[in-house]
């Protein structure tokens, strides 16, 4: 069952046959000028929808609440908190409500449904004697939404309406927003009667017994799936709306409604039954006519009566007399959005090593299927290396990086395009594309490289001296845990005398000195263990880690300085390829000054302006 509120109609535009609508959920306030979410409309006691909201006696008419007919899932119902009601002729200038405002109160729980009226009493004489007696209206049971204790409120008692056709005009407002006193029946010295329209709720309903249906204007609303984004409504582009080719949640588009009066009400468009959103409208004067915001939705274009219109999200629609038919067609299409990635690639390999760079600084540029040029729009990474561009109509873009100060290599492609396809059909999701991926790395610059015969000459002998950790890093490696290298009286560049032979592990950096520069025809693997000693000292004394790349020419460029490190000492273990293992750290210890790839992102990351 599908409730409907306030004076309007869903109605077959042939037949003009359907429901008088209710259509509030522009924002019912606490406070006068606020506005409040949900909608209020009539019903019998059970929460039963009357056809044109059409009553056959004046006890039938209950009032109901929450997020309003064909309202998508995601929707609000009214706030929550205590309200009054009132009922009033069409144009609220006479009330016919006869008992106090206190009496017509009603509460809205957190489910946004009416879920208790408040106890309130009337003082009345009974035989001589002023006695309390109850004055809060009966309520009825909301079939619709009893796991919310929802209920209805009776809006009974109230006088005859002046209108010839017997229609009638609830309101409900928040009684912080009430502006006159709940003690009265009446506050006649205020506008309608205290009720503030910027933040009250309508309905109107009517009673047979008050006679035929006065002339009426109508009012149609359709909202449209614009798919290519060209401003007409083509064939085969759908409906948006509650049980149309396309839904929002399920539901319908929001649609707000601002009466001459200046009572906002929200409706959801439809197409139950074949029948658009129609407005049955019992004031001349302007209406408003404003679609509501949907996320990731875009007007193309907006029609009054077949004209088109500026883009605006609200229009005007007089109506001078009753009588007249009128139609609002917005045109609205689904945006789309590009997401690019930002990634480290610690080995220049071009293959994203898992690690996301936050921070970095990406630009959107392109021209949308309409024409317009779009950006650059600017973006930064966040913590999962992604920058993300919504709202783009769809066209062809170019997703650039800007590099930041400080050694910065891209390893991939620093501009990549990028299409955003039109959708074919409302079943398709949102236009995106994440087709842009953008690798990096960092380097060290000026890492210096020095040869074995630099370790051994006095500015090497000095650095060892500085730092015994670098001999005792090496006495834990396989090479030179122990054993005799024979140094054929070789100078002693650290003391100035002769090498003696080295006894392994070092005891200094003299000892350390005539190693290296021992004969290395003592085993075919001594070549490489001298080298690999110079490579260790080198990457100790020079580079924060050994897990980065050096980029040195015809040494490897997919090792890290560790796995080199590793691999000669497996090499020197096994004594195969210590040849192959002796040139390549002597190509690397004579490479002078390298870069170094860091293993990870250098940070922070600084650019002399950033993203507006």
């Amino acid at each position: 069952m599908h409730k409907v509120t306030w004076a309007i109609v869903i109605v077959a535009l042939g037949a003009l046959a359907g429901i008088l609508l209710g259509c509030p959920d522009k924002a019912i306030p606490t406070k006068a000028g606020a506005a409040v979410s949900g909608a209020i409309y009539t019903s019998l006691a059970d929460g039963t929808i009357v056809n044109k909201n059409l009553y056959e006696l004046d006890t039938d008419v209950y009032l109901n609440g929450g997020p309003g007919p064909h309202a998508p899932s995601s929707a609000a119902g009214l706030p929550e908190g205590w309200y009054y009601f009132q009922v009033t002729d069409p144009s609220g200038q006479k009330l016919l409500s006869t008992d106090p405002v206190k009496c017509r109160n009603f509460h809205v729980n957190a489910a946004g449904v009416i879920d208790q009226v408040g106890q309130a009493s009337l003082l009345r004489r009974i035989r001589g004697t002023l006695v309390p007696v109850e004055c809060s209206h009966a309520t009825g049971i909301d079939q619709d939404h009893p796991e919310d204790g929802a209920i209805t409120v009776q809006l009974y008692p109230f006088n005859k309406t002046p209108n010839k056709g017997g229609v009638y005009k609830v309101w409900a407002t928040p009684q912080g927003c009430f502006q006159g006193d709940p003690e009265l029946v009446d506050n006649p010295e205020l506008q309608f009667h205290g009720f503030v329209p910027a933040c009250s709720k309508t309905d109107n309903y009517k009673i047979k017994k008050n006679g035929p249906i006065p002339p009426r204007s109508v009012l149609s609303i359709v909202k449209v799936d614009d798919l290519n984004f060209n401003g007409i409504w083509d064939p085969g582009e759908p409906k948006i709306g509650y049980d149309c080719a396309e839904t929002i949640d399920g539901g319908g588009w929001p649609i707000d409604v601002t009466d001459p009066l200046g009572v906002t009400n929200r409706c959801y468009t439809t197409c139950a039954n074949g029948e658009d959103l129609t407005l049955f409208l019992d004031l001349v004067g302007t209406w408003t006519v404003c679609e509501g915001n949907v996320d990731h939705w875009k007007q193309t274009a907006v029609y009054v009566d077949g004209v088109l219109q500026p883009l605006s999200q609200c229009v005007d629609v007089p109506i001078p007399v009753l009588g007249e038919y009128h139609a609002v067609i917005f045109l609205n299409s689904d945006l789309g959005e590009i997401t690019a990635y930002k990634g480290y690639d610690g080995n220049a390999d071009g293959v994203d090593d898992g690690i996301p760079i936050e921070g970095f600084q990406l630009l959107l540029t392109g021209t949308d299927v309409t024409g317009a040029a779009v950006g650059p729009i600017c973006a930064l990474t966040d913590s999962t290396g992604t920058a993300t561009w919504s709202h783009l109509v769809p066209g062809d873009y170019q997703v650039c990086e800007v590099l930041p100060l400080g050694s910065w290599v891209a390893s991939t492609p620093t501009c990549v395009d990028v299409n955003l396809p039109l959708r074919d059909s409302p079943d398709d999701p949102p236009p995106s594309n994440d087709d842009a991926i953008f690798l990096n790395y960092c380097v060290t610059p000026g890492v210096a490289m020095h040869t074995k015969g630099w370790w051994q000459n006095p500015n090497g002998c000095e650095i060892i001296a500085n730092h015994p950790e670098y001999l005792a890093f090496l006495n834990g490696l396989a090479p030179y845990a122990s054993g005799t290298v024979y140094t054929n009286a070789a100078t002693d560049n650290c003391t100035g005398g002769t090498c003696t032979d080295v006894v392994l592990p070092f005891d200094s950096n003299s000892e350390l000195g005539c190693y290296i520069v021992a004969p290395n025809n003592q085993g075919d693997c001594l070549g490489l263990a001298q080298q690999l000693a110079a490579f260790v000292l080198n990457c100790l004394d020079q580079l924060d880690s050994r897990d980065g790349i050096i980029l040195c020419p015809g040494a490897p460029q997919d090792m890290t300085t560790q796995e080199i490190i590793d691999a000669a000492i497996a090499a020197w273990e096994s004594g195969v390829d210590c040849a192959y293992w002796q040139t390549v750290l002597d190509t690397l210890n004579n490479c002078g000054l390298v870069d170094y790839i860091e293993p990870n992102p250098c940070l922070p990351i600084v650019y002399p302006t950033l993203c507006d």
